[in-house]
C-alpha cells in the first residue's frame, strides 16, 4: 500500500504576505510596519524552501534578533518527522536534505563559503554592514543555485536598505521588487490598537514604526513626491523654452540628461543610461539636443566631462554649450536654488523612480572644516540630481523671468547672452 503523502500545514498568510510570497522577483524587499507579520512570512518561506531540499539562511543583525523567526521555523518543523534540531547552531535539518540556519551579520567573514538557495535578511535596515554582507558575501553565495533573497525590516532612515527598496521600485531592475506596507495592512491588527500606539509616539516615530515610511535624515529637498506631477513630453512644445543639464557617468554611475521646460516650470524629459561606449553616449546626446533644441545646454566638465564637452563643441548643435565645474561651493549654490524652488513649489518633477529616490535621499553633511557637503548616501547615486541642478540652474528666479543674481557666475554669464 502506497504511503499517503505527508501534508505540512504552513501558517495562513494575509493578502499582503501572499503578494510577497507569490512574486516572481528574485530579490524582494519588504519595508513594513511593526506587527505586520514579517516573521511569519519569513518562516513560511524558509520552511517551504528547505522542504524542497534548499539551503536557507536567516541573517539577523545580532544573535538575539534572530530568535523570533527561528522559533517560528522550529514550531513548523515539529510537524515534520525526521527533522533534526540543533539549538546550539540554531539549525534545523530536513529529511529532504535541506536546512534552515540563523546567522548574524556582525562578522561578514564568517558567512563565506556556502552556496545558498534562499537568504532572508531580518531587520535589514538595522545591519550596519548590510551593503558589505550583501554585495561581497551573500550575493555571490546565491550564484551557484540561482538563489533568491528577501530583505525585510521596519525602515530606519535612508541607508542601504532604502537603496535596495528603491531598486525594487525601478522598472528597469526586473530582478527586484519592493513593497511598503504599513501595520494597518495586516488585517489581524485592530485599528484602535494602532491609534492607541500613535497617541504615545511622536509623529516621526509613528511614521517610521507603523506607517513604514523612510524618514529623511539629513535630506534637504522637500515636497519631492508631492511635486512629481509633470507630464513627460515627447518633444518641444511651440513657444516653450528649454534647458538641458548633462551629468556624465563614470564606472558604475549613470549618464543622465534632463530637459527642463522653463515656460511650464517642469521637468519635461529624462534619459538615463550606463555601460555604453563614449561614442554611443555622444550620439545619444546629439540626438537629444537636435530634437529638443534647447537654448542652453549645461555640461558637467569634471573628470571625463571636459573631453565630452569638447567632442560636443565640434558638432553643430542648437543653442549654447556651457561647461560647469563642480566644486563644493558651486554645487551648494545650485542645491540652494533647487531646494528653494521645491520648498516654494515652483517646479514640477517627473514621476521617475530614479529621480525621485535620488532627490529624497540626497543629503547634507557637515565636514570637519565646517563646510557642508551635498551628496548621495554611501553607495548611492546622485546623477539625476546633478543633471536636474544643471538644467534648472539658469532658470532659478526671484520672480517670473528674472535670473537670480547669486546663481553660478559661469552659468549666468552664458545665459545673459541668450534670450530666454
Amino acid at each position: 500500500m502506497a504511503k499517503k503523502p505527508l501534508q505540512i500545514e504552513l501558517p495562513p498568510l494575509h493578502p499582503g504576505q501572499r503578494a510577497v510570497r507569490d512574486s516572481a522577483a528574485r530579490f524582494r524587499v519588504l519595508a513594513c510596519g511593526r506587527r505586520w507579520g514579517k516573521s511569519r512570512l519569513a518562516s513560511a518561506l524558509a520552511t517551504e524552501r528547505a522542504l524542497l531540499g534548499g539551503v536557507v539562511w536567516v541573517i539577523a543583525p545580532v544573535y538575539s534578533s534572530g530568535g523570533p523567526i527561528f522559533d517560528d521555523v522550529r514550531r513548523l518543523a515539529a510537524q515534520i518527522p525526521g527533522t533534526k534540531l540543533n539549538r546550539a547552531d540554531r539549525r534545523i535539518d530536513y529529511p529532504s536534505g535541506g536546512h534552515v540556519q540563523v546567522k548574524t551579520a556582525d562578522d561578514p567573514a564568517l558567512l563565506r563559503g556556502v552556496a545558498l538557495d534562499l537568504a532572508i535578511f531580518d531587520e535589514a535596515a538595522f545591519m550596519p554592514r548590510l551593503q558589505e554582507v550583501w554585495q561581497e558575501v551573500i550575493r555571490p553565495a546565491l550564484a551557484d543555485r540561482r538563489g533568491r533573497a528577501l530583505f525585510c525590516s521596519t525602515p530606519n532612515g535612508q541607508g542601504y536598505f532604502w537603496q535596495l527598496y528603491q531598486a525594487g521600485q525601478d522598472p528597469e531592475q526586473t530582478d527586484w521588487q519592493s513593497w511598503q506596507l504599513p501595520t494597518a495592512t495586516n488585517p489581524h491588527i485592530a485599528a484602535d490598537e494602532i491609534e492607541a500606539a500613535k497617541r504615545g509616539m511622536t509623529e516621526r516615530q509613528f511614521a517610521q514604526e507603523f506607517m513604514a515610511e523612510f524618514m529623511e535624515a539629513g535630506s534637504i529637498f522637500r515636497n519631492v513626491r508631492e511635486l512629481a506631477t509633470a507630464t513627460p513630453q515627447d518633444g518641444p512644445q511651440g513657444g516653450h523654452s528649454y534647458t538641458v543639464g548633462i551629468d556624465w557617468g563614470r564606472s558604475n554611475d549613470y549618464t543622465v540628461c534632463i530637459v527642463y521646460d522653463a515656460t511650464a516650470g517642469a521637468v519635461a524629459h529624462l534619459e538615463r543610461f550606463t555601460g555604453l561606449e563614449f561614442s554611443i553616449q555622444l550620439g545619444r546626446v546629439q540626438a537629444l539636443l537636435e530634437r529638443w533644441r534647447p537654448t542652453v545646454t549645461i555640461v558637467e566638465r569634471n573628470s571625463i566631462g571636459q573631453a565630452m564637452l569638447e567632442q560636443l563643441q565640434r558638432l553643430r548643435l542648437p543653442g549654447r554649450l556651457v561647461g560647469f565645474t563642480t566644486t563644493n561651493e558651486s554645487k551648494a549654490q545650485l542645491v540652494d536654488c533647487l531646494a528653494l524652488a521645491l520648498e516654494r513649489k515652483e517646479i514640477r518633477l517627473l514621476d521617475h523612480a530614479a529621480l525621485i529616490s535620488e532627490l529624497q535621499a540626497f543629503q547634507a553633511a557637515t565636514l570637519p572644516s565646517g563646510l557642508t557637503r551635498y551628496s548621495a548616501p554611501d553607495g548611492g547615486h546622485d546623477d539625476c540630481v546633478m543633471a536636474l541642478l544643471l538644467a534648472y540652474g539658469p532658470h532659478a528666479a526671484t520672480g517670473p523671468g528674472e535670473l537670480r543674481p547669486a546663481i553660478i557666475p559661469a552659468i549666468v554669464q552664458a545665459a545673459a547672452r541668450v534670450r530666454w
